[in-house]
């Protein structure tokens, strides 16, 4: 597992890591040549070589296969456009690289899809979340705050919009790690998490209210 730059231990400027100068070199591409540079040293590492040629003799290759989940699987097909001389292939399992304008609608439509079946037969569920979620986008930061929001900085004038996109994301999230068994994978899970998300959001109260219940299940286990 080659550890992404930034993240973990893999800090290039130690406790200075996150000033804004810095984080100019967290970036796909500063990743991308860092697995460059480790595919590079594997052959001194590890003592593999390859028998296919080497674009440069004095720098020979290992057989190398890449793989990646999500973002890891979009910088495994990346790296392959970027870098092919490096490596044999790549499995990119999840990897969303063409996520872009229309595709959104799609991965919208697939999360509702994953409420509605798995939230529980007949519940209406899907339904819920939408009406939830178009409660987001209207609400005030006051009506936030009823619901139960608690910022640790008062609230700025784009709060309601960066609310509507957590909540997105934290039940984008929860569809894609409902699994029939607990998970850690993002947190404490419990088991089929749609399901409980949905008995959140079809209990009595104010959709707002609900929406936020089931945000704090995934935040908080």
């Amino acid at each position: 597992f080659a550890e992404h730059r930034y993240y973990g231990s893999s800090m290039p400027f130690g406790a200075a890591s996150f000033t804004p100068a810095n984080l100019s070199l967290l970036s796909v591409e500063q990743a991308l040549a860092d697995y460059a540079a480790l595919l590079l040293a594997l052959p001194a590492e590890l003592g593999c070589r390859s028998a296919r040629p080497s674009v440069d003799p004095s720098r020979p290759l290992c057989d190398t296969v890449l793989f990646g989940g999500s973002y890891g699987g979009m910088l495994a097909a990346w790296h392959r456009v970027r870098y092919p001389h490096l490596s044999l292939g790549a499995v990119a399992s999840g990897a969303p690289v063409d996520f872009y304008d229309g595709v959104q609608s799609r991965f919208a439509a697939a999360v509702n899809r994953t409420f509605a079946v798995y939230g529980g037969k007949g519940s209406g569920c899907s339904s819920a979340l939408q009406a939830a979620l178009a409660a987001a986008d209207a609400a005030t930061p006051s009506q936030l705050v009823a619901a139960g929001v608690r910022p640790c900085d008062p609230m700025g004038g784009d709060a309601v919009e960066r609310y509507a996109f957590y909540v997105r994301g934290a039940m984008a999230s929860t569809a894609m790690l409902d699994y029939p068994y607990q998970s850690r994978f993002v947190g404490l899970l419990p088991p089929n998490p749609v399901r409980r998300a949905c008995g959140d959001l079809l209990a009595p109260g104010e959709p707002l209210r609900r929406l936020h219940s089931a945000v704090l299940r995934l935040v908080n286990g």
